[in-house]
């Protein structure tokens, strides 16, 4: 009676809204909630299902590329770590390599500088040799000059062993100069 009062033609409105009484609108009410529950029951449920299940994988695998990019992060300073440390090793490796270039370098020089003095004390000796040989010469050839020049002086022999005996106190005498 309120939509009477509200428009005029109202009861007109309620008799086509309610066409034939109360029982069949309540049947259409109740069949209403039944293609609810009906769709609640099999459309409803099964989706929301459908989709949890759905929300629940996309979050595992969220769940799981946060844990490998974890993972990756972490093997990702390992490696900068191992980095670091084969670049210490690189380095010390480095400065032994120039230590023992140092040492090579040291050990050659060494024996380089042995072996000059090796050639050195050889020539000395050499030249000492070629010395001795020289003076051996200088003497016998003195002696042969004395031993003549003594005979013709002398016109006399004079034995070798005087001859020598001269030679060697003359051939001292020049040596004791020397010095």
């Amino acid at each position: 009676m309120i939509f009477a009062d509200l428009l005029p033609d109202s009861q007109e409105i309620i008799d086509k809204l309610f066409p034939s009484g109360w029982q069949p609108f309540v049947v259409q009410i109740l069949a209403v909630l039944v293609l609810v529950l009906l769709f609640f029951f099999f459309l409803f449920k099964p989706v929301r299902k459908i989709l949890k299940a759905r929300q629940d994988h996309i979050e595992e695998n969220i769940r799981q590329a946060e844990e490998k990019n974890h993972n990756a992060d972490a093997f990702l300073v390992q490696a900068h770590d191992e980095i670091k440390v084969a670049k210490i090793n690189a380095q010390k490796i480095l400065l032994e390599a120039e230590k023992d270039a140092v040492h090579v370098k040291e050990a050659a020089m060494e024996k380089t500088e042995e072996e000059i003095k090796e050639m050195k004390i050889r020539a000395e000796k050499d030249i000492e040799e070629s010395k001795r040989k020289a003076q051996a010469e200088i003497k016998n050839e003195i002696i042969d000059v004395a031993f003549l020049a003594s005979e013709k002086i002398l016109s006399r022999e004079i034995t070798k062993k005087d001859n020598e005996k001269i030679v060697d106190d003359f051939i001292n005498k020049l040596q004791e100069e020397d010095k």
